[in-house]
C-alpha cells in the first residue's frame, strides 16, 4: 500500500469501519448477549451465540440495507464528487486539500459499506455449497449452475465494450469509448490509490477492445448460462432430498445475493478515477512531480498546498 493511501484514505476506512461495528454489528451483539445470557446464565455460550447470531441476522438484512440505505447516499456522492471534479480548475491551491479530503471520505465511505455487504455476498453461497450434498440425489450438477445467468454491473461493462469493440465508424467509437469509460473507467486492480484507473491506461483498453472484437457478446453468453440454470433447477428439482418449498426458499436467497456480489465491487471504487486526478492536480499546482506523489504523505502534500 502506498504512502499517500495509508495517510489519505486509510484512516477514513478506519474510521467508518469502526462506527458501522459500533452503530450495526455491536448493537445486534449485545441485544442477542443480554437475551441468551438470561436464559443461559452463561456469560462464553451467550458471547459466542451472541456473535454468530448477529452475523446471521445480518445475512438476512445486509442486502435490502445495501440496496435502500447505502446505494442511494452512494449515488448522491458520486453527484458532489463529479461536480467538485468538473468545477477543480476554479479551486485554489489553498483550499483544493480539502476537497481531495472530501472526495478521500465518501470514496472511504462506500469502500467500506461494499466491504461490509460481501457477508450476505459471499456468506449465502458458502452456506448453499456446504449445504447442497444434503439437498439433492444428483450430485452430478454443479452447485455453480443454479447461480449463473444473472444480470450485474459487469455483466453491463462487458457488453458496453463489446458494442464499442464492434463499431466500425472512428468517430462513433470513440463517443462510444468515451462513454464506457466514462461510466465504468473506475475499475481498479487493487485497492491503492497509487495505482491507475482503467481510464489512465490506454493499451489496456486497446488490448480489451481487440479481445471483445472477436469474442461472442456478453448478452449471448448471459442468455447461455440463463437457460442452463432454469434446466439444471428443473431437473434438480425432481431429485431433492427436502421438500421443494424449502430448497426454493434457501436458493431464492442466493441467487438474490449473487448479482450483489458483483455490483458491490463496482461501486466500492466508482470515485477512485476522481480522486486520482484531483490529486494529480493539486501536485501539479504545488510542483510535485507524479512520480514522487504517491510515495509523500497526505500530511507532506496538504502543507505544500497550504504554504
Amino acid at each position: 500500500m502506498s504512502q499517500m493511501e495509508k495517510t489519505l484514505r486509510l484512516p477514513y476506512v478506519i474510521r467508518i469501519t469502526a462506527w458501522n461495528f459500533l452503530n450495526m454489528t455491536a448493537p445486534k451483539w449485545l441485544i442477542l448477549f443480554f437475551g441468551l445470557w438470561l436464559i443461559s446464565r452463561n456469560i462464553l455460550v451467550s458471547i459466542l451465540l451472541g456473535f454468530m447470531g448477529s452475523l446471521i441476522w445480518e445475512m438476512f438484512t445486509l442486502r435490502t440495507w445495501y440496496q435502500k440505505t447505502v446505494f442511494p447516499i452512494h449515488q448522491g456522492n458520486m453527484l458532489q464528487i463529479r461536480k467538485m471534479f468538473e468545477e477543480q480548475s476554479s479551486y485554489p491551491a489553498s483550499k483544493f486539500a480539502s476537497k481531495v479530503e472530501f472526495v478521500a471520505e465518501k470514496s472511504a465511505w462506500s469502500m467500506v459499506q461494499g466491504g461490509y455487504s460481501a457477508l450476505p455476498s459471499w456468506g449465502w453461497e458458502i452456506v448453499f455449497k456446504l449445504l447442497y450434498p444434503f439437498l439433492v440425489l444428483d450430485k452430478s450438477i454443479p452447485y455453480q449452475n443454479l447461480l449463473i445467468g444473472f444480470n450485474n454491473k459487469t455483466i453491463e461493462a462487458d457488453q458496453k465494450l463489446w458494442e464499442v469493440s464492434q463499431e466500425t465508424d472512428i468517430e462513433t467509437q470513440r463517443k462510444l469509448l468515451e462513454s464506457y469509460l466514462d461510466e465504468f473507467g473506475s475499475k481498479v486492480d487493487d485497492w491503492d490509490i497509487a495505482l491507475p484507473t482503467l481510464r489512465e491506461r490506454p493499451i489496456a483498453i486497446r488490448s480489451l477492445l481487440t479481445l471483445s472484437k472477436f469474442s461472442p457478446s456478453p448478452k449471448s453468453r448471459l442468455e447461455s448460462a440463463r437457460i442452463k440454470r432454469e434446466q439444471s433447477i428443473i431437473q434438480l428439482q425432481k431429485q431433492l432430498r427436502v421438500p421443494k418449498v424449502l430448497f426454493n426458499w434457501l436458493l431464492q436467497i442466493v441467487q438474490q445475493n449473487v448479482a450483489l456480489r458483483e455490483d458491490r465491487r463496482y461501486f466500492e471504487f466508482q470515485a477512485d478515477y476522481y480522486l486520482r486526478q484531483m490529486l494529480l492536480r493539486l501536485a501539479k499546482l504545488n510542483n510535485i512531480p507524479e512520480d514522487k506523489l504517491f510515495k509523500m504523505s497526505w500530511k507532506e502534500v496538504k502543507h505544500a498546498a497550504q504554504r
